[in-house]
């Protein structure tokens, strides 16, 4: 298997085990920031330990601190949203609502990437947004207990909110 698939299945593993976590955190009533805040802690931990190790100098340019800010603050933004609707939402209709928003990165992919999109894409995209329509109706009117269009919502948002 190549490294990058590898990669890619190792990391969609881990989100999935975050997003157990979240919801076991959104379980009670807690501060989201702190929460999301404590992540970011460890995070910085983590990297000066690795720059300590590695006898690396910390450099911030203009261009490090922009695209660090604007990573910081989506992933802030997607991530409470996230933990937000799974205070509502069971963790597997949650988790399946915000990975769809590979949706958005196939389209933004295309304009700002120059990728191609080919016909095997677009399929994937309308097969991506019809699975959302259908967990929405499902959960909305199907037997089990109605789901609150706030809270999915809240879901969609923050997985269009990645794209950015």
């Amino acid at each position: 298997m190549p490294p990058a698939i590898t990669f890619a299945l190792i990391s969609l593993t881990a989100a999935g085990c975050l997003e157990v976590v979240f919801k076991r955190f959104a379980m009670k009533a807690r501060s989201r920031g702190m929460y999301i805040m404590g992540c970011g802690i460890v995070w910085l931990l983590l990297q000066l330990i690795y720059f300590n190790a590695q006898d690396l100098i910390i450099q911030l340019n203009s261009t490090t601190v922009f695209y660090g800010l604007l990573t910081g603050i989506s992933v802030l933004l997607a991530n409470i949203l996230l933990i937000e609707s799974l205070a509502i939402l069971n963790v597997s209709l949650g988790s399946m609502i915000y990975r769809l928003n590979t949706i958005g990165v196939v389209v933004l992919s295309y304009f700002f990437l120059s990728e191609s999109l080919e016909s095997t894409k677009l399929s994937g995209v309308l097969l991506g947004i019809s699975a959302i329509v259908l967990l929405y109706i499902r959960e909305n009117h199907g037997d089990e207990t109605s789901t609150s269009h706030h809270h999915f919502l809240i879901i969609a948002i923050g997985s269009l909110w990645v794209w950015l």
